[in-house]
């Protein structure tokens, strides 16, 4: 056989050497009556530092086992039959370690270890386990519980036991029962714990109403359809999940308690946005390609996704998508780049309306004098009136970054009678 085929044989037979492995069969507990340190040495339980350390004596069939731990034991030694190890309070994980057979295995402390205090666990190898099954008993009250080992049904208790059995190990064990409550719970099986007891709690339920403003909301508890609102119904005691849902109103969302029977109203908020729109007051507005007419200023929208035309005579069309969430308060400013100038207008009397309108129509209103800015160019028809004054009226053109300023003083309506008497004497005395 050659080199090649020897040093195979040797690797497989260290593999098979270290196929089994070691397990705990009984947790770490502390012995408050042992009297193990009153037996040892100074040596033995205290540590370079002067510190009296932790025992931990461990339960273990296999021989030449080494409890190590490089930063926190003391020492270590065989006592009827036992494994007594010394280390330092402040250790926190042992590692189990054997020279043929075995994989090393760390087993960490479920809690800190205290300085003077003896422990006891124990340790097994799997394959030795593996052989042994270990009968339990689990008992419930009320008997006829549904037993869960692992997610694995087993069987029911009947008159409130039963019997199984199991290899020394951890399992997840769950009981349930109709009308109580489930019961999950964690065991350590092994030589010196076979008996479990369970007492499973009863539901217990309460009257619960759920309404809402306004009412007809769907009623979801724990992701579960229950009815609408106004909804009258019992419900286990615990807690519960709870959400309202109703078309064009914002979802609630809420955690109840159930205890004792109770009313809970909610009111619902409609699911809306508000929108302001500034631009020029010539400017027409589009919603979703449908004219808005109107002044949009905190005006209330459905959540949506709108599409926003704004047109401005001589301007480009300005178009925009403004999405609407529950909630917002959006303000949109359009003001397209355009041509503009200013027209002011003094009147006398005082309380003279005037009527200033643009090529397309649009009034700009006033009483009294006025300063009318950012008109766009362009030409504009003036009317200036009052009760019992003479109407003044003009056309002007309004030109890029000017300024047009008319003082326009009205006449009574007999001041005008009299000039049409003047005229007409004067003409009869030139013919």
């Amino acid at each position: 056989m050659n080199k090649f085929g020897i040093i195979v044989i040797l690797l497989l037979a260290t593999i098979v050497l270290q196929c089994n492995e070691f397990v705990i069969t009984k947790e770490l507990t502390e012995s408050e009556l042992h009297m193990g340190f009153s037996m040892s040495s100074d040596e033995e339980k205290y540590d370079l530092d002067g510190n009296l350390g932790s025992l931990i004596i461990i339960n273990c069939g296999i021989d030449d086992v080494n409890f190590t731990n490089s930063v926190s034991k003391i020492s270590q030694k065989r006592s009827n039959g036992d494994y007594w190890v010394y280390l330092k309070s402040s250790a926190q994980r042992l590692y189990i370690r054997k020279s043929e057979g075995f994989g090393k295995y760390q087993y960490d402390f479920p809690f800190r270890l205290k300085s003077g205090s003896v422990y006891e666990m124990s340790v097994g190898a799997k394959e030795d386990l593996e052989e042994v099954s270990i009968p339990i008993m689990i008992t419930t009250n009320p008997s006829g519980a549904e037993v869960f080992i692992d997610d694995e049904f087993i069987d029911y208790s009947y008159d409130g036991v039963l019997s199984h059995t199991l290899p020394a190990g951890k399992y997840e064990i769950k009981l349930s029962l109709k009308g109580f409550v489930t019961e999950v719970d964690s065991i350590t099986v092994d030589e010196g714990k076979q008996t479990f007891s369970f007492a499973l709690k009863e539901k217990l339920s309460a009257a619960v109403t759920i309404t809402s403003d306004p009412e007809g909301a769907e009623i979801y508890l724990d992701n579960v359809y229950v009815g609408t609102t106004p909804h009258v119904t019992f419900f286990p005691f615990g807690e519960y999940d709870l959400r309202l849902v109703l078309r064009d109103y914002i979802s609630i969302e809420d955690k109840i308690n159930v205890v004792e029977s109770f009313e809970k109203n909610y009111e619902l908020t409609e699911a809306s946005a508000l929108l302001t729109i500034n631009t020029f007051p010539n400017a027409t507005i589009y919603i979703n390609d449908e004219l808005y007419a109107g002044i949009i200023n905190h005006t209330k929208f459905k959540p949506q996704l709108l599409e926003i035309k704004v047109v401005v005579p001589q301007t480009e069309a300005i178009v925009d998508r403004v999405l609407l969430k529950p909630g917002d308060d959006i303000i949109k400013e359009y003001y397209p780049s355009i041509s503009t100038g200013i027209i002011k207008v003094n009147v006398i009397p005082e309380n003279a309306r005037i009527n200033l309108t643009n090529e397309e129509g649009f009034e700009y209103l006033s009483i009294g004098k006025e300063t009318f800015k950012s008109l766009p160019v362009g030409e504009y028809y003036l009317k200036v009136y009052a009760k019992g004054k003479q109407t003044y009226e003009e056309t002007i053109q309004l030109y890029n970054d000017k300024v047009v300023e008319r003082d326009v003083i009205l006449k009574s309506e007999d001041d005008y009678l009299k000039m049409d008497e003047f005229d007409v004497d004067s003409l009869e005395e030139s013919e």
